[in-house]
């Protein structure tokens, strides 16, 4: 038994050393989640209402003109993207740029249709719009947002890319582009010099693996990622909360983004560190992953690229994923995901789109917001070991191990309790039937007699 046991400490060993480096780095707090507790704030620049508005116009647009079908791929997309690169060279100070990429689905089994056709390129495009900074030689700071939706169906000849929601996107993700919209404005409309080049990025057809992101990110030059100080992504801003994710470790840019949420009277949360992991073939290779780690930072991250993560919804339900509010059902994905349910039912949203910009107005105009992150890829974790694929056999393995080392005096345990005791069997022939026979516990008969009348035993002799 002594020696049962030394094996099984030896194995709890093992498992405590390869997730010792995973331990030791996650985050560490006395609650489940920090959250930025606000002091008395500084003035607030932007409004409520003024991103009620924001949301309406790049939605519904002024005078009908509306851009409720935004389908990735389609012409809704483009007509989006046009008014984008619009707005953006209308306020002034910003080089704007549009550009397109193609996406090629698979070929599926199309031997039974009746239109026989390969897939077709699909084109989508990012638009761009760069605020260059008098600094000579100065960083960059990209903050990003999906602007394309799900409305309709995505096809390519037979092949079906994705089916459509019938969703005007405004929650998800509306609320991220009319944030952005309304941050740039401010900056264009008061000159606001910053000492890094801002870039700010509407991407294409997120709704298909955040490509328009990914692509973004494979046309960066090494010395562009070198240069990128942060990468902030806006995602579908309302709900119960806003989260804002850096990694699985407390980050400069993370501590640095809760303290001036906290100037500005914003309530911004981290994802709690009781977050049940899902997996998730989205992410190559990796089946550690929450919803924190999805979005547009996801290509930014796997370039090492520092990013700040921020979204809106809820972790406090028993779906074990996010939600959007607590007790209420989800608009994402669905037709009710429009302005004017949003203003009825998800009341907030804009105060939380108004906060959010309140954030990162005051990080981006704050002399000290250089000096706060340009050092975040230094304290970056390395997840190296824990990404070899070894690394969850052996885990599990060693946890196959315990259980075995743990049943094993258990079975003995019972086993004694309560002894196995053979029944010998003994077989016999039942000449007469069973009427004359006097069966004893373990005794076996064979009925050889045939019987047409039940009455009579000696019928058939």
């Amino acid at each position: 038994m002594k020696k049962l046991l030394k094996i099984s400490a030896l194995a709890l060993t093992l498992i405590a050393l390869v997730t010792a480096p995973f331990a030791l780095g996650a985050k560490t707090s006395a609650s489940a989640m920090r959250t930025a507790q606000p002091p008395a704030p500084e003035t607030q620049v932007f409004s409520a209402s003024e991103m009620q508005d924001a949301l309406a116009e790049f939605v519904g647009g002024e005078s009908g003109e509306e851009r409720i079908d935004r389908t990735l791929f389609g012409d809704g997309e483009k007509a989006a993207a046009k008014y984008l690169h619009d707005y953006m060279q209308s306020l002034g100070g910003f080089e704007t740029s549009t550009v397109t990429f193609e996406y090629t689905p698979p070929v599926q089994n199309t031997r039974f249709a009746s239109n026989k056709e390969e897939p077709k390129p699909l084109v989508s495009q990012n638009v761009t719009a760069v605020r260059k900074s008098a600094v000579e030689g100065a960083k960059s700071v990209i903050i990003g947002a999906d602007y394309d939706n799900q409305y309709a169906d995505v096809k390519s000849g037979n092949t079906a890319v994705l089916e459509g929601t019938k969703s005007a996107g405004a929650y998800r993700n509306g609320t991220g582009v009319a944030t952005l919209m309304t941050l740039a404005k401010y900056i264009a409309d008061n000159d606001v010099q910053l000492p890094f080049d801002l870039h700010i990025v509407f991407f294409g057809s997120g709704e298909l693996w955040n490509m328009g992101a990914d692509r973004y990110v494979k046309a960066m030059s090494a010395a562009f990622m070198e240069k990128t100080l942060l990468m902030v992504n806006l995602q579908h801003i309302g709900g119960d909360n806003t989260y804002i994710y850096c990694d699985e470790v407390v980050t400069k840019p993370e501590t640095y983004l809760l303290s001036k949420a906290a100037h500005v009277g914003a309530e911004l949360k981290t994802v709690p560190v009781t977050l049940p992991k899902m997996s998730a073939a989205y992410l190559d290779g990796m089946a550690y992953v929450h919803y924190g780690m999805l979005g547009s930072t996801k290509s930014f991250a796997d370039r090492g690229i520092p990013y700040a993560n921020i979204f809106g919804g809820t972790f406090d339900t028993l779906s074990l994923g996010l939600d959007e509010m607590k007790g209420q059902s989800n608009v994402s994905y669905t037709e009710n995901d429009n302005v004017a349910y949003l203003n009825e039912h998800m009341t907030g949203y804009a105060q939380k789109m108004a906060d959010t910009a309140n954030m990162l107005i005051s990080a981006l105009t704050d002399e000290n917001f250089i000096a706060s992150v340009e050092n975040a890829r230094e304290g970056a974790f390395d997840y190296s070991l824990l990404m070899k694929q070894w690394i969850p056999l052996l885990i599990a393995i060693s946890v196959l191990l315990v259980c075995g080392l743990v049943l094993i005096p258990v079975a003995r345990h019972f086993e004694k309790k309560y002894p196995y005791k053979p029944t010998a069997r003994r077989v016999k022939v039942a000449v007469f039937g069973m009427d004359y026979e006097d069966p004893k516990e373990g005794d076996v008969f064979i009925d050889v007699k045939r019987r047409e009348d039940n009455n009579n035993p000696f019928n058939g002799y």
